[in-house]
């Protein structure tokens, strides 16, 4: 399904649902996708709040924001997207029975407390103590003279590195295989951005996988970099040293 990651993006719903509702032929549905905010809770990937993403959506916030202008959720789907995502699905009032996963999946978020302001005072917290970890690793590492890099350049490893207050101290520099990207530094933290050529030539003892959610591809994709006995610096759920 071609853009449909594309909602969290937006900064205004009510101008979409008024658009649907008037572009939609009345059993017509809108469909999209989003990173959804009960993996967010429970992995703590604080890097999914970046500029771009001015909202991160769970059922009950997608069947309040959208029935006030005449939509109801009818179904959900579970994504492996953006390391989980949710397709909801909306219609019109009393054109389309809901899916009984809609029902399933507010259940769980309302015992989960996705509707409590306490839930997000824990998440703080867990955001904290996981930045508190990263940085105390790579602090470790840099004190052992250990050659540490970083490995994808994405949005979400901007949110990670100038939250943690990651510096070209910590990290050599930072592998992408986008050539766009290549030859300049992250936002910030300055640490210069290489070829994965660069990479393989010279692999750091230890490298932070930026893009987590691709770990397991990364570590299938990178068997040389095992064979040379380095590891990899996992920080989602918490961090974790594995090789």
């Amino acid at each position: 399904m071609p853009n449909a990651n594309v909602m969290c993006h937006i900064p205004d719903l009510t101008g979409v649902a008024n658009g649907a509702q008037a572009l939609l032929k009345p059993r017509g549905i809108l469909v999209f996708e989003d990173p959804y905010l009960g993996n967010v809770v429970e992995k703590t990937p604080y890097d999914q709040v970046y500029g771009k993403h001015v909202f991160v959506s769970c059922a009950l916030s997608v069947a309040n924001a959208f029935g006030r202008h005449r939509f109801e959720l009818v179904d959900v789907e579970p994504q492996i997207t953006h390391g989980g995502s949710i397709r909801f699905t909306l219609a019109k009032i009393g054109a389309k029975k809901a899916s009984k996963a809609v029902a399933l999946l507010i259940a769980k978020e309302t015992k989960l407390g996705q509707d409590r302001t306490e839930t997000f005072d824990t998440f703080r917290r867990n955001c904290e103590a996981a930045h508190d970890q990263l940085i105390a690793v790579l602090n470790n590492l840099r004190e052992r003279e250990a050659k540490v890099a970083g490995y994808g350049v994405t949005s979400k490893s901007t949110t990670v590195i100038n939250y943690c207050g990651i510096t070209a101290n910590h990290i050599a520099f930072i592998s992408d295989t986008t050539p766009a990207k290549q030859g300049k530094s992250s936002p910030c933290a300055h640490a210069p951005i290489r070829p994965d050529e660069d990479f393989v030539a010279d692999h750091p003892h230890y490298t932070v996988v930026f893009t987590w959610n691709r770990i397991q591809e990364i570590m299938e994709k990178e068997q040389a970099y095992k064979a040379a006995s380095s590891k990899w610096i996992n920080f989602i759920p918490k961090v974790k040293i594995q090789e």
